[in-house]
Formats: C-alpha cells, sequence, structure tokens
C-alpha cells in the first residue's frame, strides 16, 4: 500500500516532536526527511505528497507549526515552488478539540503558477455545536485568495496569506534591517528587582533626568538615570516610571555575577 501512487489523501497524522523521538526513528528522520524531520506530522506532510499521482489531492489536518518555523523553511520552499496549496484553513486553539492551533490544508502535486488559493481563518467563536463553521467566510476574519508566488518574496517564505499587497512591496523594494544596522540587545541588568526602581523611591537630588550621553551621565556624578522598561498601554504618555543604577558609568551591573 505504501508503494502505491494515489489521487487522494486525507488524514490526520500523529503528532511528535523530534525530542520525542527513539534513535531508530531519529536517524531514519535525519536520513530520509531533511525537510520535516522536526516533528512526524511534518514528515507525513511531505511522505503522502511524493505519494500522490501527478493531478492528485493530498488534506491533511496538522499543527500550523510548519507555516511560520524556520526550522521548517526548507519545507515550505519546497511545498511552494513545487506543489499547489489549494485551499488552508487556519483554525486557533480549542477548533475541533484540539488544544493548539492546527490547519487543514489541500496540496496539489504539481505547481499551477499564479493560481490564487482560498485561505481563511476559523475561531473557536465560530464553531457551532456540530464542531464546524457557521459559515465560510467568517466576516472579520483573516480571509484572501492570494498566490503562494507571493509568499516567496517575504523572508523565510512564511504561509502569510493575509499580508496586503503593499506589505509585499515593502520587501520587495525595502531593505532587511539587517543590512541598514547591526541590531544590538538593550540593557539587561541581570536582576532588575536590586538594580531598578520606580522614580519617586529615590532621592531625588541622586537622578539625572536629563543627561545626553554617557560621559555626560559620567560627569554628573549621580546615580540613577530614566530607564525605558515599558508596561501596559497608556494613550497619551509614556511608560517613564523606572530609573536605573547607572552609578560609574554602570560599575555594578558590569560587574554583577548572578
Amino acid at each position: 500500500m505504501l508503494q502505491q501512487k494515489y489521487d487522494i489523501a486525507v488524514t490526520n497524522p500523529p503528532y511528535m516532536g523530534s525530542s520525542g523521538f527513539n534513535s531508530t526513528l531519529s536517524t531514519f528522520a535525519k536520513k530520509n526527511y531533511k525537510n520535516s524531520k522536526s516533528d512526524l506530522f511534518a514528515m507525513f506532510i511531505e511522505r503522502w505528497n511524493h505519494a500522490l499521482n501527478f493531478d492528485g489531492y493530498n488534506s491533511m489536518v496538522t499543527m500550523q507549526s510548519w507555516m511560520f518555523l524556520s526550522s521548517y523553511e526548507s519545507m515550505r520552499k519546497n511545498i511552494i515552488s513545487k506543489l499547489t496549496i489549494t485551499n488552508l484553513m487556519h483554525m486557533e486553539n480549542m477548533v475541533m478539540g484540539i488544544a493548539f492551533g492546527t490547519a487543514v490544508t489541500i496540496f496539489k502535486k504539481n505547481y499551477l503558477k499564479g493560481f490564487k488559493g482560498t485561505y481563511h481563518q476559523i475561531k473557536f467563536k465560530d464553531i457551532s455545536q456540530k464542531d464546524s463553521p457557521k459559515s465560510l467566510p467568517i466576516t472579520g476574519n483573516r480571509f484572501n485568495q492570494i498566490s503562494q508566488d507571493e509568499f516567496t518574496k517575504i523572508p523565510g517564505q512564511p504561509i502569510s496569506y493575509w499580508v496586503s499587497e503593499n506589505l509585499i512591496h515593502d520587501f520587495v523594494i525595502g531593505k532587511r534591517m539587517d543590512e541598514v544596522v547591526t541590531p544590538k540587545v538593550g540593557l539587561q541588568t541581570g536582576d532588575n528587582n536590586y538594580f531598578l526602581r520606580e522614580w519617586w523611591e529615590v532621592e531625588h537630588d541622586k537622578i539625572k533626568f536629563d543627561a545626553k550621553s554617557i560621559p555626560d551621565a559620567v560627569e554628573s556624578g549621580k546615580k540613577w538615570f530614566p530607564y525605558n522598561k515599558g508596561g501596559s498601554f497608556r494613550r497619551w504618555y509614556g511608560n517613564y516610571d523606572y530609573v536605573v543604577n547607572w552609578e560609574n558609568d554602570g560599575q555594578e551591573i558590569r560587574n554583577f555575577v548572578d
């Protein structure tokens, strides 16, 4: 049965991350399913796409992770370049009683350039007592008919079916951030409870609110400096509550060992 070719494959394959594989299965996956070895469900997608006749269809209920995660990038690129996604129903947690996001995807064995697949989102609130959508498409949910060729214009080729033409255009003509600047992590104290205070908790004359540079901060001799930590939404004013101990150019933070 596994050697035959089929016109239609329909299944809800098993899910198991590679961390749960025994040594035999792990070796088999790495050897035979290099693009999908991270999880059994992804290996099943590849296996049954391969088992189709030239014009066949494969419909599977799987985890949604293959649509976005970098570990499935090669798998997505292979699907987008060689197969056609004709339909995809993207479901949130608890739809059909499944406790995580899933995707019902129909793959067509051959690649149809420019074909616009139909993609729609289903939320738990959209489901009737019979575990089926009350209507399709759901008003207000993500819905689009888009060619998968558009996904190739986005780094990593995620199945981001809801993206607008303007956003895709930005990826085509724009520059990636790492081509313009070098990303850096912000200040990490190692112990916020020790190094941070809300500004009204410390002596006011030990705070330098208007330091314009690191040398300016050091020369001030102050201990506490404004620290943009973030926080809850505020419509008219930011979360400027915290100060950080940056005395002597952050000497204590720089030498802190947890």
